[in-house]
């Protein structure tokens, strides 16, 4: 009788550890990071944030990346300061959306324009 129950709570285990390994990749895909399998190693996949205020996009890039800070530059035509994020939407980025973002240059750049342009800078 014992060993039944020993082999009832060692299979149940074991159950139980499968489960958590099949689930534990699908919810590391919900933090924006893509996990090789066989390894540690992550990398951030840059989200779409074309057509976003500037101000939301920037907070949607570091909420993938958190708590590592990103140099994010901006480019608008004519060289303009972008002041207030709130001003502008973004037009264009590097990286392109869902490729990964350099873990070593931490870099992203949001090409920009005000709501009422046409084109792009």
């Amino acid at each position: 009788m014992k060993q039944r129950i020993m082999a009832t709570v060692a299979t149940t285990c074991a159950l139980a550890v499968g489960v958590i390994g099949v689930a534990a990749p699908a919810a590391a895909a919900r933090d924006g990071k893509v996990y090789s399998s066989g390894s540690n190693d992550t990398s951030w996949v840059m989200p779409d944030v074309d057509g976003m205020v500037l101000k939301h996009a920037i907070l949607t890039v570091e909420k993938v990346t958190a708590p590592v800070e990103l140099n994010i530059g901006t480019v608008a035509k004519g060289d303009q300061p972008v002041i207030n994020q709130e001003d502008w939407v973004v037009c264009g980025q590097s990286p392109k959306k869902g490729a990964p973002i350099s873990q070593e240059t931490k870099k992203v750049t949001l090409a920009v324009q005000r709501p009422h342009d046409d084109t792009c800078a």
